[in-house]
């Protein structure tokens, strides 16, 4: 296969040798409703799993609020949530999306294996039900905007898939972007 690009974030990609249509596990539409103000999604919808079979949830037919050990979701001031209470998760620190056990396998140059608290969206209280809205506020500018959204991603055909990245269930998205409105930007 022939490499069109490298993508940071999801490594090799061709034109040449697309997946395999038996690998297809379905297409996802997600409402990137983008703004430069603010984007929000509430609790309100209750979850169906065995475990927390009618607490809130951010989406229909969510199976639990989040995937932490302890089930509480800490959230800084940026938003931004870990499992402080587990599990951890082993990720290359350039190529976030490849998972490792060694430096060897994140191949990208100076990249390492690294271990980190597992991210989650949604702050909760003490005994993990969720307590807040998952919010992102975006910045207004005619150069370097930054728009938000927040969203439901649904499930797939795979179930395994689905009980990996907690689907279906909410997801949030920063989008910094530059604006050139010149002839020739540098």
């Amino acid at each position: 296969c022939t490499t069109h690009t490298v993508v940071p974030n999801f490594g090799n990609t061709s034109f040449d040798c697309p997946p395999s249509p038996s690998a297809d596990i379905g297409a996802s539409t997600l409402p990137l409703n983008l703004t430069t103000g603010t984007r929000e999604i509430s609790a309100s919808a209750t979850c169906i799993g065995t475990f927390a079979n009618g607490e809130p949830c951010y989406c229909e037919d969510q199976v639990q609020p989040n995937a932490c050990q302890d089930e509480v979701c800490t959230v800084d001031a940026s938003g931004e949530g870990t499992c402080q209470g587990g599990p951890t998760d082993s990720l290359c620190a350039i190529e976030s999306f490849r998972s490792c056990t060694t430096n060897a396998e994140c191949p990208a140059s100076g990249d390492s294996c690294t271990t980190k608290a597992r991210g989650c969206l949604g702050a909760t209280d003490a005994s993990g039900v969720l307590n807040a809205t998952v919010a992102r506020t975006g910045t207004a500018s005619q150069t370097r905007p930054i728009q938000v959204a927040t969203f439901c991603v649904s499930d797939t055909r795979s179930a395994a898939v689905n009980t990996a990245a907690g689907l279906p269930g909410p997801g949030s998205l920063v989008l910094p972007t530059d604006a050139c409105v010149k002839p020739s930007c540098p």
